[in-house]
């Protein structure tokens, strides 16, 4: 009970609960997704090379609209595909990506405290940025009006990201 705050539901009964899992700072958070991005675009980097040269040698280029279309084509789908491999071998290994682990930050199952699961990550690396993106951002800015930090991306796939120092509880 020592790290229950009391929740006083009237003046004769007390009600222990759980005290909520600390929040990140947002900065920290900004800075480990350009990491993150950093680390991403350079791994893209090299499969667009080899994409490119794929695509030039199997097709005439002069014909540009043709071009870009099987371009965007073969290229945004293995591009997601890497992506969420990315974040799933991070975040369900070591329950941090590489720019999370550079700041001292790690996500967590707000459900249970752990490593999210492999549905939550795709939750939270596609569907839910996926809409903060084309909401021009207003997903990513709801984490600095929430007193909890998270982000509309962290509501969707119930999960927090938290000071790694922060003991995880056990099942």
């Amino acid at each position: 009970m020592a790290d229950s705050m009391f929740l006083f539901e009237d003046k004769l009964r007390v009600k222990p609960i759980e005290a909520s899992p600390q929040t990140a700072n947002l900065i920290f958070r900004y800075m480990a997704f350009l990491f993150d991005g950093f680390l991403i675009l350079m791994l893209l980097f090299f499969v667009e090379v080899f994409l490119s040269a794929y695509i030039v040698q199997t097709e005439n280029p002069l014909n540009v609209p043709a071009f870009l279309v099987r371009h965007v084509a073969y290229w945004l789908i293995p591009a997601q595909i890497i992506i969420f491999i990315y974040y799933a071998y991070f975040y369900m290994t070591y329950g941090a990506s590489p720019g999370k682990m550079v700041f001292s930050l790690r996500v967590i199952s707000t459900i249970d405290n752990q490593n999210p699961t492999l549905t939550q990550i795709f939750i939270r690396e596609t569907l839910g940025k996926f809409f903060s993106y084309v909401s021009f951002g207003l997903g990513f800015a709801l984490a600095f009006v929430r007193r909890d930090g998270r982000a509309f991306h962290d509501l969707l796939s119930s999960c927090q990201v938290v000071p790694a120092a922060q003991k995880i509880q056990p099942k």
